[in-house]
């Protein structure tokens, strides 16, 4: 028992001795290097980030760090890394990179809509369209969602020819609330995601894939065709969700590849006080792929401009979807 004490006060000394970095750029670059998940997918060499980028703190003024983590989040492309400081918000911007735009679905009202009424929670709005369809623009996942109230509301609408979903505009949220949208639309249990999680301090120190395994609740037979809108916008939890459901045989994917985002993220202090987020969890869809990159919809359909809509009074999108519906 003696010589387990002394061990452990060994131990305790020689923990106590490892420090944190003080330096923001160096305490950042070390938590990334040992728990940012996507080095490799990305193509980035972190030694050598640190090599260019470390130079140039020269001052340790509060812009050339705003200058140099501006640099390194546009390098890993990655909306799940920012940083915050007192005035400034450094992130990656997936539609502004695309160079994509979007435009709400209801400026458009080409199919003379019925009825709307907003969702629970201000988390979008329903829509009532001809021959049965029924639109549903999803713009978050951040309030919590309850699925009997989203029942009780869907019931009411006529949707017998079909759902359109829109996720082009939901940039995320919780991911529980992303899970029990989904299970609205299947019945028994299934897999719909994998993910792994860091088990070491290397790059590649990674768990086996653990299945994400939801049951259904059957709110929508599986004989009603539905239509998910994504896009550039469609970020984090709704890019897990565009995966989720992307293999249902009643639903197909429509519009632009989503924007990405395959990981939850942790908040971390820095030691000026700044905040910043990185990806933590890679997340695969059930045939392994990375969903970080974005979802690939089934159907490619480019986006329509504002100019565009209002020369012409045409929606491609909506129109695809909307007359897929019809024919199905």
């Amino acid at each position: 028992m003696k010589y387990l004490k002394y061990l452990f006060l060994l131990l305790f000394t020689a923990c106590s001795l490892i420090e944190e970095p003080t330096d923001p750029f160096d305490f950042f670059w070390d938590e990334m290097d040992r728990k940012y998940v996507y080095f490799d997918e990305k193509g980035v060499d972190w030694n050598a980030v640190y090599a260019t980028y470390k130079p140039q703190i020269k001052t340790g003024s509060d812009e050339e760090y705003i200058q140099v983590f501006g640099e390194i989040v546009d390098l890993l492309k990655d909306g799940h890394v920012w940083v915050q400081a007192p005035t400034t918000y450094i992130s990656y911007n997936v539609c502004r990179a695309r160079g994509e735009g979007e435009i709400d679905m209801y400026t458009y009202t080409g199919y003379n809509p019925s009825r709307l009424e907003y969702l629970h929670n201000d988390i979008g709005y329903i829509v009532q369209l001809d021959n049965s369809v029924t639109y549903i623009a999803h713009h978050t996942f951040f309030p919590t969602f309850n699925y009997r109230k989203f029942q009780e509301q869907l019931s009411s609408f006529s949707y017998s020819n079909g759902i359109i979903v829109d996720m082009r505009f939901n940039s995320g949220g919780s991911a529980s609330h992303l899970y029990e949208l989904a299970a609205c639309f299947f019945s028994g249990e299934r897999t719909l995601l994998y993910e792994r999680y860091k088990v070491g301090s290397g790059h590649n120190d990674f768990s086996n894939f653990l299945p994400i395994n939801v049951v259904g609740r059957n709110i929508v037979s599986e004989e009603i065709p539905i239509v998910i809108l994504t896009g550039c916008g469609t970020y984090s939890a709704a890019n897990f969700f565009a995966a989720c459901v992307k293999y249902l045989p009643n639903v197909r994917l429509m519009g632009t590849q989503t924007g990405g985002g395959g990981s939850g993220r942790p908040i971390i202090i820095l030691p000026n006080g700044w905040r910043f987020a990185y990806a933590y969890s890679p997340t695969y869809d059930i045939y392994y792929n990375s969903i970080e990159p974005g979802v690939e919809p089934h159907y490619l359909i480019p986006t329509t401009s504002r100019e565009e809509y209002e020369e012409t009074g045409i929606h491609k999108l909506m129109e695809f979807a909307y007359n897929y519906l019809l024919n199905q």
